[in-house]
């Protein structure tokens, strides 16, 4: 699970899908800062279980899962998981990123990056910029 600065960043701009999504147990967020008690603020990554499911606020940023990601193709959603993959690699070599022949390319450092993009391209019509969704 890719919980880096850039995919948190990259999750908190996707305000198409945080606007949509529905909080579940088994979710990753990132945390709204929070004073630690020891004089400073600090973010941190949870998984919602039963306990603190009603407690998420607007600030927190939801880290979707690879599946969660998946679920969201719906163009994909008819074919079973090994077209979908094909699907996606046909995608992303469309998208110029035969072996790393652009800065997009380089700029997706994991498969939640990588599956991000492509429901935000396929979904949205948008590409990552390194700072939001255009």
């Amino acid at each position: 699970m890719d919980t880096s600065e850039e995919y948190v960043k990259m999750c908190r701009a996707a305000k198409e899908i945080q606007d949509s999504h529905e909080w579940e147990c088994g979710d990753y967020f990132y945390e709204c800062p929070y004073d630690d008690g020891y004089g400073s603020v600090s973010w941190k990554i949870r998984t919602i279980g039963s306990d603190n499911k009603d407690a998420m606020v607007p600030a927190d940023v939801w880290l979707p899962r690879q599946d969660q990601l998946q679920d969201m193709c719906t163009s994909l959603n008819k074919f079973k998981p090994i077209y979908s993959l094909a699907y996606v690699t046909m995608w992303a070599e469309a998208s110029g990123f035969d072996c790393g022949a652009n800065d997009y390319a380089e700029s997706l450092n994991s498969l939640e990056q990588v599956w991000l993009a492509y429901v935000m391209d396929e979904n949205y019509y948008k590409k990552w910029n390194g700072e939001e969704w255009l």
